[in-house]
């Protein structure tokens, strides 16, 4: 859960135009209260034998429910952000631009501890230990051939959040109209999820009798990875009046290989600038 505020003002001086915002931003990590009913593998009452906690070997009742959980963690912090606009010859083509931010980092699923901790039951069916093929896709190996494997699976990103290092570049073709490109570096911040289901299968050489189980999940999370790449783009500048301009721009940005995601975004700028 977060909540904040946001400030922003600009002041200019001659050929100097500042803009300067600040954020106030509080962030709650919560987790509901859980009950889970008993099922075939975990019915109530379950005990464990001889499980290792904190160092000491003892047995442990499975719990069924847990309460909610507030305030883990509580974030709350300040974040100012300034950016200036200097026209370097004084003829509203040519400026030199600066801006520094600090941005916070947004909690993400998972931020609280898990309250109902980590435990698992093993049971041993037949041919189930798997050697996985590269890939998120595509079949599995058996440690046997009495069972047969196949695999299908996806990969989701989120993008936390990217900057890039551009060159702009223009030709006024008159006092009201400018076209101009960009090209440089990018770097992005994502979360990547991947998820294969594995589906066990006989075949004609499957003992009689052997057990077949049931549909199963396998997942990885990367959290915080960082890539690099490029981004290009094209717009336009249309002045207005003499204190007046719009600008519209598009922006493409790439990142060939963000941990085996070819991940790219396209983006659309519409903005206009009161020079006093």
């Amino acid at each position: 859960m977060s909540s904040a505020f946001y400030g922003q003002d600009s002041y200019s001086v001659k050929r100097l135009n500042v803009i300067a915002g600040i954020r106030w931003e509080r962030v709650e990590g919560y987790l509901p209260a859980q009950v889970t009913p008993a099922s075939r593998y975990f019915p109530d009452g379950l005990v464990f034998q001889g499980v290792n906690i904190g160092g000491v070997v003892q047995n442990y009742t499975v719990r069924k429910s847990f309460d909610a959980v507030h305030e883990d963690p509580l974030w709350y912090n300040w974040a100012p952000r300034v950016a200036a606009t200097y026209d370097l010859f004084s003829n509203g083509k040519t400026a030199i631009k600066a801006s520094y931010g600090k941005y916070l980092d947004q909690i993400n699923t998972g931020t609280p501890p898990n309250a109902n901790g980590a435990i698992s039951q093993t049971y041993n069916w037949v041919d189930k230990a798997l050697t996985a093929t590269n890939g998120i896709s595509g079949s599995f190996a058996p440690a046997a051939s009495s069972l047969v494997y196949s695999a299908a699976g996806s990969v989701t990103a989120r993008m936390i959040d990217y900057g890039t290092l551009r060159v702009r570049g223009g030709w006024a073709t008159n006092s009201f109209f400018m076209p101009y490109a960009t090209f440089g570096l990018a770097v992005g911040r994502m979360d990547i999820n991947r998820n294969v289901l594995v589906t066990p299968a006989a075949t004609g050489a499957t003992p009689p009798g052997t057990v077949v189980t049931p549909p199963f999940a396998v997942s990885e999370n990367l959290l915080n990875q960082f890539g690099y790449g490029y981004a290009a783009g094209l717009g336009v500048d249309f002045c207005l009046m003499a204190n007046l301009f719009m600008r519209a721009e598009y922006e493409y940005v790439q990142f060939p290989d963000f941990h085996g995601l070819d991940a790219h975004m396209h983006n659309v700028r519409v903005g206009a600038a009161l020079k006093f």
